[in-house]
């Protein structure tokens, strides 16, 4: 039976459909999940896809062309192929097309395409930050994305606008203010969603009485964003950078205004972020 990717388990999910539709067994670990994961950040889907069939796990299989051919439909396309697919594609390798290249010719189809446009197979670059856009609705709003295109926006948002203000969008949107959570209960989430772990009771105590005392939610999302723990977790490729890659970044305070070459833009006002979600961002007016 093929396994067939779920989306809203990033590209770790995606690695364990190659572990099964590849080499019929589940991965050992979630470390060696971890480490196929940033070969698919670094140096893309082909390159990866690629290391499976070329594993020597894989050749010691001695497995005919015809069923290699079926396992390139199965692990990249999600569907068994027709005969004359099978049969088409297994001339090409056997004609001495390389693995690479018969992987290539599979991931830069118009079917492939059709599915990324569909959300039902993973961007040919994958992408860190796509990812950790996923892990935020799941540790903020106790949910999955809605689709794809969801998490595209969220994850165009942080390269262009900075990491702080996506995380913060989630905190401040309708959604998640409409739970009424604690403030404690909050800085957890924070803990969840930005370290990756649960805080210690201390660790809640400090938080809570910061943001008591009137530190905003987007001055505690850039603490944690800023803090020496997050920048370890970014130099392990766990996380994306904090910092912004685009032209919209700024540090100034809301209500400021700040220039840009298309000309001025306003600090403050709000935009969707999707269903339930908003931040104040840069807009022109």
């Amino acid at each position: 039976m093929i396994r067939q990717w779920n989306p809203c388990g990033g590209t770790a999910d995606f690695i364990g459909t190659l572990y099964h539709n590849v080499l019929d067994r589940d991965p050992e670990s979630q470390e060696v999940i971890d480490f196929h994961t940033k070969v698919a950040y670094n140096t893309g889907l082909v390159n990866t896809v690629v290391g499976f069939f070329n594993s020597i796990e894989y050749r010691i299989k001695s497995i005919p062309t015809e069923e290699t051919v079926k396992k390139l439909y199965r692990s990249i396309l999600n569907r068994e192929p027709g005969v004359a697919e099978v049969d088409h594609h297994t001339q090409e390798i056997t004609r001495g097309r390389s693995m690479e290249d018969a992987v290539r010719v599979f991931v830069q189809s118009h079917e492939y395409s059709e599915r990324v446009q569909h959300g039902l197979s993973l961007h040919p670059r994958p992408d860190l930050t796509f990812d950790f856009i996923i892990t935020l609705y799941q540790n903020i709003l106790d949910r999955d994305p809605e689709n794809q295109a969801v998490i595209y926006f969220h994850s165009e948002v942080a390269k262009d606008r900075g990491l702080r203000m996506a995380v913060t969008g989630f905190f401040t949107s309708d959604e998640y203010r409409a739970k009424d959570l604690s403030t404690p209960e909050t800085v957890k989430k924070l803990y969840r969603a930005i370290l990756g772990r649960e805080p210690d009771t201390w660790e809640v105590e400090h938080h809570a009485q910061e943001i008591n005392r009137g530190r905003s939610l987007e001055d505690a999302v850039r603490v944690f964003v800023d803090s020496p723990e997050y920048h370890t977790r970014t130099r392990k490729e766990l996380v994306p950078l904090g910092a912004s890659t685009g032209v919209f970044e700024s540090k100034r305070a809301a209500g400021s205004t700040a220039k840009h070459s298309s000309g001025r833009y306003h600090f403050g006002s709000r935009i969707s972020f999707g269903p339930g979600l908003g931040i104040s961002l840069m807009i022109p007016f």
